[in-house]
C-alpha cells in the first residue's frame, strides 16, 4: 500500500532536532517515486483540459479508485460552451468506460468519446442547470 504524506508550512521556530530532518529528507525521495509507480501502473486522474478559462461554474471533481474508478465532474452550465476532459485510456480505462450524464441539465449535455479525450457541450438550453458528469471503468462480462 502507497500512502503520501504532505507538509505544508512549518514552522518551528527555531531549530529541529537532525534525527526529525533526517527522516524527511529520507522519505521526500520515496514518495515521489511511489507516485510516479502508481501514475505507471494505474494511469492519470482524469481533469478538465479545455478550456482553459471556463465560463460554467464549478461545483467539484472527485476520483474514487475503489468504485470502478469513478471520476465525477459536477458543474452549474454555461449554455453553448464545449469541455474536454482528459481520459487515461491507454491504462486507466483501457478496457473502455461508461459516462453517465446526470441531475438538472441532463437532456441539454451531449458527449463524445475521442482517443484521450472526453468532449462535452452544453445546448443554450443548459445555462444556469446543474450538471454531473460520471467516468466509469466498463464493468468486466463475467
Amino acid at each position: 500500500m502507497t500512502s503520501i504524506h504532505f507538509v505544508t508550512s512549518v514552522n518551528p521556530k527555531g531549530s529541529l532536532p537532525s534525527y526529525i530532518v533526517n527522516l524527511v529528507v529520507q522519505e521526500i525521495p520515496y514518495g515521489v517515486v511511489n507516485l510516479i509507480d502508481w501514475v505507471h501502473s494505474d494511469g492519470l486522474i482524469s481533469y478538465i483540459r479545455e478550456p482553459k478559462d471556463p465560463k460554467s461554474s464549478f461545483r467539484f471533481e472527485n476520483y474514487t479508485h475503489s468504485e470502478r474508478r469513478k471520476y465525477q465532474l459536477s458543474m452549474i452550465c454555461s449554455g453553448g460552451e464545449e469541455l474536454e476532459v482528459f481520459i487515461d485510456d491507454n491504462i486507466k480505462y483501457k478496457d473502455g468506460y461508461t459516462v453517465t450524464i446526470e441531475n438538472d441539465a441532463k437532456e441539454h449535455v451531449s458527449f463524445t468519446k475521442e482517443p484521450g479525450a472526453l468532449k462535452v457541450r452544453f445546448a443554450p438550453e443548459a445555462e444556469g442547470k446543474k450538471v454531473d458528469i460520471i467516468v466509469k471503468v466498463e464493468p468486466s462480462i463475467a
